[in-house]
């Protein structure tokens, strides 16, 4: 989330198509690390054991999201 906030500043000295392109994968891998973030933690707010299910959706989603923001690091 930091790096995206990072970009932000960073993001004024794009052409606005690149800012265009951009924006909507920053997004959807925000939501995506805030979805990842409560998967994660579901069983501790619900006091029940882990579920391997849940662990490895938590997972994934977590992964797409460092790869969505990935695309920022190759702009930069």
């Amino acid at each position: 989330m930091l790096l995206a906030l990072s970009f932000v500043f960073n993001a004024y000295q794009w052409e606005p198509e690149v800012v265009a392109n951009y924006t909507p994968a920053v997004i959807i891998s925000l939501f995506m690390l805030m979805a990842g973030i409560v998967i994660w933690s579901w069983h501790i707010i619900r006091h029940q054991a882990p579920a391997k299910g849940q662990l490895a959706v938590a997972f994934l989603s977590l992964l797409v999201t460092n790869v969505g923001l990935l695309q920022l690091y190759w702009l930069a």
